[in-house]
Protein backbone atom coordinates (compact mmCIF):
# COMPACT_ATOMS: atom_id res chain seq x y z
CA UNK A 1 0.00 0.00 0.00
CA UNK A 2 1.52 3.14 -0.88
CA UNK A 3 0.63 6.94 -0.84
CA UNK A 4 1.87 9.76 -3.63
CA UNK A 5 2.24 12.83 -2.66
CA UNK A 6 2.67 15.63 -5.00
CA UNK A 7 1.85 19.59 -4.10
CA UNK A 8 -0.88 17.99 -2.22
CA UNK A 9 -1.29 14.69 -0.71
CA UNK A 10 -3.00 12.19 -2.94
CA UNK A 11 -4.35 8.90 -1.43
CA UNK A 12 -5.42 5.75 -3.09
CA UNK A 13 -9.14 4.86 -2.39
CA UNK A 14 -10.38 3.22 0.99
CA UNK A 15 -11.67 0.17 -0.96
CA UNK A 16 -7.66 -0.52 -1.59
CA UNK A 17 -7.24 -1.10 2.61
CA UNK A 18 -8.47 -3.92 3.07
CA UNK A 19 -9.16 -4.68 6.81
CA UNK A 20 -8.35 -0.79 7.60
CA UNK A 21 -11.90 0.60 9.63
CA UNK A 22 -13.01 4.27 8.45
CA UNK A 23 -11.32 5.47 11.42
CA UNK A 24 -8.05 3.78 10.82
CA UNK A 25 -8.04 4.78 7.51
CA UNK A 26 -8.39 8.84 8.45
CA UNK A 27 -5.98 8.61 10.99
CA UNK A 28 -2.82 7.13 8.69
CA UNK A 29 -4.05 10.22 6.48
CA UNK A 30 -4.01 12.96 9.06
CA UNK A 31 -0.41 11.20 9.55
CA UNK A 32 0.43 11.27 6.42
CA UNK A 33 -0.50 14.44 5.39
CA UNK A 34 1.46 15.80 9.27
CA UNK A 35 4.58 14.22 8.22
CA UNK A 36 4.20 15.78 4.49
CA UNK A 37 3.76 19.11 6.06
CA UNK A 38 6.98 18.67 8.08
CA UNK A 39 8.86 17.96 4.95
CA UNK A 40 8.09 20.87 2.72
CA UNK A 41 7.69 23.85 5.75
CA UNK A 42 10.76 22.44 7.95
CA UNK A 43 8.88 23.98 11.09
CA UNK A 44 10.80 21.29 13.19
CA UNK A 45 10.24 22.36 16.90
CA UNK A 46 13.43 21.06 18.60
CA UNK A 47 16.15 22.36 15.62
CA UNK A 48 18.81 23.59 17.78
CA UNK A 49 18.39 20.40 20.13
CA UNK A 50 19.21 18.06 17.32
CA UNK A 51 21.98 16.20 17.46
CA UNK A 52 23.16 15.18 14.13
CA UNK A 53 25.53 16.64 11.01
CA UNK A 54 23.19 19.27 10.03
CA UNK A 55 24.81 21.71 8.22
CA UNK A 56 22.52 24.66 9.18
CA UNK A 57 23.48 27.93 10.29
CA UNK A 58 20.90 30.41 9.75
CA UNK A 59 23.85 33.20 9.48
CA UNK A 60 24.81 31.48 5.81
CA UNK A 61 22.42 30.19 4.54
CA UNK A 62 17.81 30.22 4.03
CA UNK A 63 15.93 28.49 5.94
CA UNK A 64 14.63 27.19 2.09
CA UNK A 65 17.72 24.82 2.98
CA UNK A 66 15.84 23.01 5.44
CA UNK A 67 12.41 22.25 3.32
CA UNK A 68 12.16 19.14 1.24
CA UNK A 69 15.84 18.47 3.08
CA UNK A 70 16.13 14.50 3.73
CA UNK A 71 18.74 14.85 6.11
CA UNK A 72 16.68 17.47 8.06
CA UNK A 73 14.01 15.18 8.61
CA UNK A 74 15.87 11.88 9.21
CA UNK A 75 17.52 13.96 11.93
CA UNK A 76 13.88 15.05 13.43
CA UNK A 77 12.66 11.54 13.44
CA UNK A 78 15.79 10.53 15.18
CA UNK A 79 15.27 12.73 17.90
CA UNK A 80 12.04 11.06 18.25
CA UNK A 81 12.94 7.87 17.88
CA UNK A 82 12.28 4.91 20.63
CA UNK A 83 12.91 1.24 19.72
CA UNK A 84 12.81 1.82 16.08
CA UNK A 85 10.22 3.70 15.78
CA UNK A 86 9.66 7.63 15.61
CA UNK A 87 6.54 8.81 17.12
CA UNK A 88 4.46 11.64 15.61
CA UNK A 89 1.76 13.51 17.08
CA UNK A 90 -1.89 13.57 15.85
CA UNK A 91 -4.19 15.48 18.08
CA UNK A 92 -4.88 13.70 21.95
CA UNK A 93 -3.66 10.56 22.25
CA UNK A 94 -3.41 9.78 18.06
CA UNK A 95 0.15 8.62 17.04
CA UNK A 96 1.46 7.54 13.90
CA UNK A 97 4.78 5.61 14.01
CA UNK A 98 7.61 5.61 11.32
CA UNK A 99 9.52 2.88 11.09
CA UNK A 100 13.46 2.88 11.36
CA UNK A 101 15.44 0.43 9.80
CA UNK A 102 19.24 1.63 9.23
CA UNK A 103 17.45 4.77 8.67
CA UNK A 104 14.16 6.05 8.43
CA UNK A 105 14.20 7.52 4.76
CA UNK A 106 15.25 5.39 1.62
CA UNK A 107 15.16 6.34 -2.18
CA UNK A 108 12.96 5.21 -5.05
CA UNK A 109 14.85 5.09 -8.53
CA UNK A 110 11.98 7.74 -9.68
CA UNK A 111 13.66 10.03 -7.09
CA UNK A 112 11.02 10.02 -4.62
CA UNK A 113 11.89 9.34 -0.84
CA UNK A 114 10.31 6.45 0.71
CA UNK A 115 8.75 6.22 4.40
CA UNK A 116 7.04 3.28 6.44
CA UNK A 117 4.43 4.75 8.78
CA UNK A 118 2.01 2.46 11.26
CA UNK A 119 -1.02 2.74 13.33
CA UNK A 120 -0.56 -0.12 15.40
CA UNK A 121 3.76 -1.18 14.86
CA UNK A 122 2.39 -4.07 12.97
CA UNK A 123 1.62 -3.14 9.25
CA UNK A 124 3.48 -0.73 7.35
CA UNK A 125 2.55 1.38 4.70
CA UNK A 126 4.69 3.28 1.70
CA UNK A 127 5.00 6.55 1.72
CA UNK A 128 6.12 8.77 -0.86
CA UNK A 129 7.39 12.29 -0.96
CA UNK A 130 9.05 14.14 -3.92
CA UNK A 131 10.49 17.11 -3.82
CA UNK A 132 8.74 19.75 -5.44
CA UNK A 133 9.34 22.73 -2.72
CA UNK A 134 12.78 23.06 -4.25
CA UNK A 135 11.11 23.93 -8.19
CA UNK A 136 9.52 26.76 -9.56
CA UNK A 137 6.95 27.24 -12.29
CA UNK A 138 8.14 29.21 -15.67
CA UNK A 139 5.01 30.72 -16.89
CA UNK A 140 4.11 30.21 -20.41
CA UNK A 141 4.72 33.11 -22.49
CA UNK A 142 6.76 34.90 -24.78
CA UNK A 143 10.88 35.21 -24.00
CA UNK A 144 14.11 36.68 -25.39
CA UNK A 145 17.21 34.63 -25.90
CA UNK A 146 20.25 37.07 -24.82
CA UNK A 147 18.16 39.89 -24.32
CA UNK A 148 21.67 41.55 -23.51
CA UNK A 149 21.97 41.41 -27.58
CA UNK A 150 18.47 42.29 -28.64
CA UNK A 151 19.12 45.09 -31.63
CA UNK A 152 22.56 45.30 -31.02
CA UNK A 153 24.38 44.13 -34.20
CA UNK A 154 28.09 43.56 -34.49
CA UNK A 155 29.71 42.54 -37.42
CA UNK A 156 32.34 39.91 -37.64
CA UNK A 157 32.27 39.35 -33.86
CA UNK A 158 32.19 35.71 -32.35
CA UNK A 159 28.35 36.13 -30.28
CA UNK A 160 24.93 35.21 -29.35
CA UNK A 161 22.55 36.48 -31.57
CA UNK A 162 19.10 37.41 -29.63
CA UNK A 163 15.98 35.57 -30.78
CA UNK A 164 12.58 35.61 -29.45
CA UNK A 165 10.76 32.41 -28.42
CA UNK A 166 7.50 31.02 -27.17
CA UNK A 167 6.56 28.75 -23.84
CA UNK A 168 3.64 26.63 -24.25
CA UNK A 169 4.56 23.82 -21.61
CA UNK A 170 4.61 23.40 -18.16
CA UNK A 171 8.04 24.07 -17.24
CA UNK A 172 9.82 23.66 -13.66
CA UNK A 173 13.08 24.77 -12.85
CA UNK A 174 15.34 24.37 -9.53
CA UNK A 175 15.19 27.10 -7.05
CA UNK A 176 18.84 26.59 -6.24
CA UNK A 177 21.97 25.57 -7.44
CA UNK A 178 22.44 21.14 -6.44
CA UNK A 179 24.16 21.14 -3.49
CA UNK A 180 26.47 18.24 -2.30
CA UNK A 181 23.82 17.47 0.17
CA UNK A 182 21.66 16.17 -2.81
CA UNK A 183 24.34 15.01 -4.68
CA UNK A 184 25.71 12.53 -2.19
CA UNK A 185 22.28 11.70 -1.07
CA UNK A 186 21.21 10.30 -4.10
CA UNK A 187 24.68 8.86 -5.47
CA UNK A 188 24.84 7.06 -1.99
CA UNK A 189 28.41 9.05 -1.51
CA UNK A 190 29.83 9.87 1.46
CA UNK A 191 30.69 13.81 2.35
CA UNK A 192 33.63 14.93 1.35
CA UNK A 193 35.55 16.67 4.65
CA UNK A 194 35.80 20.27 4.55
CA UNK A 195 32.71 20.65 2.17
CA UNK A 196 29.13 21.95 3.60
CA UNK A 197 26.18 20.26 2.66
CA UNK A 198 24.60 23.88 1.43
CA UNK A 199 27.70 24.81 -0.70
CA UNK A 200 26.97 23.94 -4.36
CA UNK A 201 28.43 20.67 -5.43
CA UNK A 202 31.18 22.54 -8.57
CA UNK A 203 33.57 20.02 -9.28
CA UNK A 204 31.43 17.94 -11.90
CA UNK A 205 32.03 18.07 -15.81
CA UNK A 206 29.60 18.67 -18.45
CA UNK A 207 28.06 14.74 -19.02
CA UNK A 208 28.33 14.36 -15.04
CA UNK A 209 25.79 17.53 -15.02
CA UNK A 210 23.97 16.15 -17.53
CA UNK A 211 23.54 12.15 -16.42
CA UNK A 212 22.74 13.60 -12.60
CA UNK A 213 19.70 15.29 -13.71
CA UNK A 214 18.37 12.48 -15.81
CA UNK A 215 18.64 10.04 -12.94
CA UNK A 216 15.95 12.64 -11.02
CA UNK A 217 13.78 12.86 -14.32
CA UNK A 218 14.76 16.19 -15.25
CA UNK A 219 17.26 18.29 -17.70
CA UNK A 220 19.96 20.59 -17.31
CA UNK A 221 19.06 24.12 -17.42
CA UNK A 222 19.04 25.74 -20.87
CA UNK A 223 20.56 28.86 -21.56
CA UNK A 224 17.05 29.58 -23.55
CA UNK A 225 15.29 29.37 -19.91
CA UNK A 226 17.87 30.55 -17.66
CA UNK A 227 17.15 34.20 -19.58
CA UNK A 228 13.74 33.22 -19.21
CA UNK A 229 13.93 32.91 -15.13
CA UNK A 230 15.83 36.25 -15.36
CA UNK A 231 14.49 38.58 -17.14
CA UNK A 232 11.13 39.01 -18.97
CA UNK A 233 9.38 41.69 -20.58
CA UNK A 234 6.16 41.02 -18.34
CA UNK A 235 8.38 41.14 -15.49
CA UNK A 236 11.36 43.30 -16.11
CA UNK A 237 14.30 42.91 -13.72
CA UNK A 238 16.95 45.44 -15.39
CA UNK A 239 19.76 43.14 -17.13
CA UNK A 240 22.52 45.22 -16.43
CA UNK A 241 24.94 45.32 -13.39
CA UNK A 242 24.18 48.14 -11.25
CA UNK A 243 25.62 46.43 -8.10
CA UNK A 244 27.90 49.58 -6.72
CA UNK A 245 25.31 49.96 -3.74
CA UNK A 246 24.70 46.34 -2.93
CA UNK A 247 26.21 44.87 -0.38
CA UNK A 248 28.58 41.75 -0.51
CA UNK A 249 24.90 39.90 1.45
CA UNK A 250 23.18 40.87 -1.19
CA UNK A 251 25.83 40.10 -4.35
CA UNK A 252 29.07 38.21 -3.84
CA UNK A 253 31.72 39.53 -6.12
CA UNK A 254 35.36 38.89 -5.88
CA UNK A 255 35.61 42.60 -3.42
CA UNK A 256 33.81 40.37 -0.84
CA UNK A 257 36.61 37.56 -0.41
CA UNK A 258 38.21 37.72 2.67
CA UNK A 259 35.54 40.43 3.82
CA UNK A 260 32.59 38.60 4.31
CA UNK A 261 31.04 34.45 4.31
CA UNK A 262 29.69 33.66 0.88
CA UNK A 263 25.72 32.73 1.75
CA UNK A 264 24.41 30.75 -0.29
CA UNK A 265 20.40 30.27 -0.73
CA UNK A 266 20.86 34.40 -0.60
CA UNK A 267 17.01 35.76 -0.27
CA UNK A 268 18.70 38.73 -1.49
CA UNK A 269 19.63 37.63 -4.85
CA UNK A 270 16.00 36.15 -6.52
CA UNK A 271 14.55 36.05 -9.57
CA UNK A 272 11.33 37.17 -10.76
CA UNK A 273 10.40 33.74 -10.99
CA UNK A 274 11.83 32.48 -7.56
CA UNK A 275 14.94 30.89 -8.40
CA UNK A 276 18.33 31.99 -6.13
CA UNK A 277 21.51 32.90 -6.79
CA UNK A 278 21.20 34.27 -10.02
CA UNK A 279 24.19 37.20 -9.60
CA UNK A 280 27.58 36.79 -8.02
CA UNK A 281 28.98 33.27 -6.11
CA UNK A 282 29.89 30.38 -8.34
CA UNK A 283 29.33 30.76 -12.06
CA UNK A 284 26.49 28.64 -13.54
CA UNK A 285 26.83 26.20 -16.20
CA UNK A 286 23.60 26.14 -18.56
CA UNK A 287 23.15 23.43 -21.95
CA UNK A 288 23.04 26.44 -24.46
CA UNK A 289 21.21 24.59 -27.39
CA UNK A 290 21.39 28.10 -29.51
CA UNK A 291 25.08 28.94 -29.11
CA UNK A 292 26.59 26.05 -28.28
CA UNK A 293 29.77 27.91 -27.33
CA UNK A 294 28.83 30.43 -24.41
CA UNK A 295 27.80 27.84 -21.81
CA UNK A 296 28.30 29.18 -18.81
CA UNK A 297 26.60 32.72 -17.17
CA UNK A 298 29.48 34.88 -15.85
CA UNK A 299 28.73 36.99 -12.93
CA UNK A 300 30.18 35.38 -9.94
CA UNK A 301 32.73 36.15 -7.19
CA UNK A 302 35.35 36.08 -9.85
CA UNK A 303 34.73 39.52 -10.77
CA UNK A 304 35.07 42.84 -9.11
CA UNK A 305 31.40 44.39 -8.39
CA UNK A 306 32.15 46.81 -11.00
CA UNK A 307 32.41 44.31 -13.82
CA UNK A 308 29.90 44.32 -16.55
CA UNK A 309 30.01 40.35 -16.38
CA UNK A 310 27.79 41.00 -13.70
CA UNK A 311 25.36 41.94 -16.24
CA UNK A 312 22.72 39.14 -16.13
CA UNK A 313 22.47 36.26 -19.09
CA UNK A 314 26.32 37.62 -19.95
CA UNK A 315 28.32 34.45 -20.77
CA UNK A 316 31.68 33.05 -21.64
CA UNK A 317 32.70 29.49 -22.42
CA UNK A 318 34.09 26.27 -20.52
CA UNK A 319 35.40 23.30 -22.41
CA UNK A 320 33.23 21.60 -20.12
CA UNK A 321 35.63 18.95 -18.73
CA UNK A 322 38.77 20.97 -16.54
CA UNK A 323 38.70 23.51 -13.80
CA UNK A 324 41.95 25.51 -14.47
CA UNK A 325 41.98 28.45 -16.30
CA UNK A 326 43.25 27.47 -19.64
CA UNK A 327 39.83 25.57 -19.67
CA UNK A 328 37.42 28.59 -19.86
CA UNK A 329 37.61 31.50 -22.61
CA UNK A 330 36.16 33.85 -21.17
CA UNK A 331 35.33 35.93 -24.20
CA UNK A 332 32.09 37.84 -24.20
CA UNK A 333 28.77 36.26 -25.23
CA UNK A 334 27.66 40.40 -26.01
CA UNK A 335 30.53 41.90 -26.95
CA UNK A 336 32.88 39.31 -27.92
CA UNK A 337 35.55 41.62 -25.77
CA UNK A 338 38.33 38.84 -24.62
CA UNK A 339 39.13 38.99 -20.59
CA UNK A 340 41.84 37.26 -18.91
CA UNK A 341 41.37 36.26 -14.94
CA UNK A 342 44.04 35.40 -12.47
CA UNK A 343 43.04 32.26 -11.00
CA UNK A 344 45.62 30.03 -9.38
CA UNK A 345 42.97 27.88 -7.66
CA UNK A 346 40.56 25.50 -9.57
CA UNK A 347 37.74 27.08 -11.43
CA UNK A 348 34.15 25.95 -9.34
CA UNK A 349 31.18 26.19 -11.26
CA UNK A 350 27.83 24.95 -10.39
CA UNK A 351 24.63 23.80 -12.12
CA UNK A 352 20.71 23.46 -12.20
CA UNK A 353 18.10 20.95 -13.57
CA UNK A 354 14.65 21.55 -14.97
CA UNK A 355 11.76 19.48 -16.02
CA UNK A 356 8.88 19.86 -18.45
CA UNK A 357 5.58 18.18 -18.79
Amino acid sequence: MWFLFKQKPVLSTKEEYENLSQKKWIELKLGAEKLYELWTKAEYPHLKEMSCDLDYDELYVSSEFLKCNPKALECHLNHRSKNGYAEIQLDGSKLIYVKKNKKFLTKSKRGEIILNISLDKKKNYKMYFESLCHETFLPKGEYVFSPLNEGNELDNIERENSRLWKNDKNIFIDKFHITNLEYNFWKNKKKKAGLKDYFPVNDLNFLEMKEFCKERGKKLLTAKLYDAMTYSKIARIDLFADISKKTCSMIYSKDCIGKKELKFWNTNNVSWIGTYDIRGGIPEVVENQEERFFNTVSSSFYFDRSSFWHNLTHRFHWNELGFSEKDFNFVSSVTGEQLKIIEKNKIKVGFRCYREI
